[in-house]
């Protein structure tokens, strides 16, 4: 039988990340330097067959993680992502 939380306790209940990329982003983002560095672009799927290591789930996801990267190393122009 399912316990039936109040939204209080339902806030209350510790959230796991469900992906366990979240916690290499940094990592992940290095290697996706050294593979664009390599190349003169490459599209987000081949980026994301390369990068199948850290089991990111999605295209989307990849696209994100590299978007908000805090060094701003990365940057898609026509759909073709480059490093800097």
């Amino acid at each position: 039988m399912s316990k039936n939380f109040t939204p209080l306790q339902f806030n209350s209940i510790p959230y796991k990340r469900s992906y366990p990329y979240f916690e290499q982003t940094e990592e992940l983002r290095n290697a996706a330097v050294k593979i664009l560095r390599n190349t003169d672009g490459m599209l987000i799927q081949q980026l994301h067959k390369k990068l199948s290591r850290f089991r990111v789930p999605t295209t989307k996801h990849l696209s994100n993680v590299l978007c908000k990267d805090p060094k701003k190393r990365f940057k898609a122009k026509n759909k073709i992502w480059h490093t800097f």
